[in-house]
């Protein structure tokens, strides 16, 4: 059933304030069922005295019976809400106009004590229809007094009460006046309430898109440790299935390593470490506490950080300076570089040199070369775009990338040797700038991993980690491997056992992995060579 079509509204009044006129007028007519159930009892329960003597009991319970089935039957019609707000109401309190007048007649008139009962229809008039219309049934009401006491004055042993019509008349005027007021101030209180509703409802739903949308995850718990809200990047990083529900969980059965710091950071203890690994993930994740309320009364506020989104930024702040520090190092170097090997290049053409002068010209044109490569190393580090991470399958990827690398090199001493071991080969990384590490360290291992008949026998392998989740790709060599000593310098920049390179091979190499939200890491043979792995981030949501 549509119950708007039934409801006949009066154009102009809202809807809310139409829906309280409808159950002014349900509380009304429960007022007049009680009533009418009053009157009959006093017909049949009343001592017969002069006053009450047949024929006004009989009257009282026929009239009785009349308003309660009126009573019953506009219970109907409120329930239709048909006819309209506006015909019921003149329905219903003309109706009682009548009925209480009749009554007070029977009655005898003012002198039964029945004349302020008109008081209640026109009260209310006043709280459902328009401040005219109510002040209508006041005098309505007043004329219906005034005309039964002129009844009254007509008989000739009547004696009409004209002081009391007039002060229940103007009580009448007041009570219609008066809830006219009180309608307006309530209809107004009601709709700045729901204004009011409406602007917290607002507030709340932007709150909720905010939230949603931060870049770090969100968790507010009670002081119980239950969840009362978490958003999409707090679920992201603590869940291994994104669509399950949290709310009204308890923390330890979510996050077993963030309730312990909860609970370690309220009993004000120093947390070993920083950041936790939520079970299923690889992440490191960082929170920070902030109590609600006074004392932690109302919950606590939980913000989860990403290391490695964290890292990443680092990593862009680093090569942002890094930006500014080499376009100095163009300017300030490569220009007087030039006319240095330019000088360098006149010198050699120069006649009547010797053997120690071209020596010595060779040594400054060599070195010259080694400068400018190391500037145009920092030059491309600091050009690098913004990494465009992919879910790359390395199984159809890596043979393609060996192979166009093996024709760059033109090395026949050269042997790499693939080997997947991985069944799934997706990581998420930039297929240029993964090309460009992977080349890096062939570079490095086919320069530092010749044997004694100058081949160089590399090995490419993809395997998974122990965990399940991440893939990591190592590069292995047959050469003497890096000295004990030398580990923790590899990858610095500038760091170099040869006197051709410039050292920035496997610095520029760790830095696009971090830029991708992968690690670089030298790993120990027990057999002997280098092994460099890149262990790649596990960024899929899962299911």
């Amino acid at each position: 059933m549509n119950t708007t079509s039934l409801t006949a509204r009066v154009p102009g009044v809202p809807i809310a304030a139409e829906d309280a006129r409808w159950r002014a007028l349900r509380f009304y007519n429960g007022i007049r069922l009680t009533f009418a159930v009053l009157i009959i009892a006093i017909a049949l329960f009343a001592p017969t005295t002069p006053q009450w003597a047949p024929p006004v009991q009989p009257d009282f319970l026929w009239i009785g019976a009349a308003y309660l089935l009126l009573a019953l039957g506009w219970y109907v019609l409120l329930y239709l809400r048909r006819p309209g707000i506006g015909w019921q109401s003149h329905l219903h309190l003309g109706a009682d106009l009548l009925i209480l007048g009749l009554l007070i007649y029977i009655s005898g008139g003012l002198g039964g004590g029945l004349g302020t009962l008109m008081l209640a229809p026109v009260a209310v008039a006043g709280l459902i229809l328009a401040p005219r219309l109510a002040v209508l049934y006041a005098a309505l009401a007043s004329l219906i007094l005034l005309g039964k006491q002129f009844y009254l004055a007509w008989l000739p042993d009547g004696g009409p009460l004209w002081t009391q019509a007039a002060i229940i008349g103007l009580m009448a005027f007041a009570a219609a006046l008066s809830a006219s007021f009180l309608a307006r101030r309530a209809q107004e209180s009601e709709a700045l309430a729901e204004q009011r509703r409406l602007e917290l409802q607002s507030l709340a739903r932007l709150n909720e898109i905010v939230i949603r949308s931060m870049d770090s995850g969100i968790v507010v718990i009670d002081p119980q440790h239950n969840i009362r809200l978490m958003n999409d990047e707090a679920t992201r990083l603590l869940l291994s299935n994104a669509g399950r529900s949290v709310g009204g969980r308890a923390l330890e059965e979510i996050s077993p390593a963030l309730a312990r710091n909860v609970r370690e950071w309220e009993a004000g203890i120093t947390p070993t470490s920083n950041s936790f690994t939520a079970v299923g993930k690889a992440t490191d994740i960082v929170p920070h506490f902030t109590r609600l309320g006074q004392d932690g009364r109302i919950g606590t506020l939980i913000v989860l950080e990403d290391l490695a989104l964290i890292r990443r930024r680092m990593q862009e702040m680093k090569l942002a300076a890094l930006g500014r520090l080499t376009a100095s190092i163009a300017h300030e170097i490569r220009n007087p570089l030039a006319a240095m090997s330019h000088a360098g290049q006149l010198l050699a053409e120069a006649d009547g040199l010797g053997a120690e002068e071209e020596r010595l010209t060779a040594m400054i044109l060599s070195h010259v070369q080694r400068v400018n490569g190391i500037v145009e190393s920092v030059l491309q580090l600091s050009r690098q775009p913004a990494a465009r991470a992919e879910q790359l399958t390395l199984a159809a990827w890596l043979p393609e990338a060996i192979e166009q690398y093996r024709r760059e090199a033109s090395d026949p001493g050269l042997h790499i040797d693939l080997d997947i071991a991985a069944a799934d080969t997706e990581v998420p990384m930039d297929p240029a700038h993964l090309t460009q590490v992977l080349w890096n360290l062939l570079d490095n291992a086919r320069q530092h991993g010749r044997d004694a008949h100058d081949e160089a026998h590399i090995g490419v392998r993809v395997d998974t980690l122990a965990d399940g989740r991440r893939r990591v790709l190592d590069v292995l060599d047959n050469g003497p491997g890096v000295d004990q000593n030398l580990v923790a310098d590899v990858f610095e920049p500038f760091f170099t056992t040869s006197h051709q390179g410039a050292g920035l091979g496997l610095f520029i190499s760790r830095e696009l992995c971090e830029f991708n939200g992968a690690t670089l890491s030298h790993l120990e043979q027990p057999g002997g060579g280098a092994q460099f792995r890149i262990s790649f981030s596990d960024t899929r949501r899962q299911p």
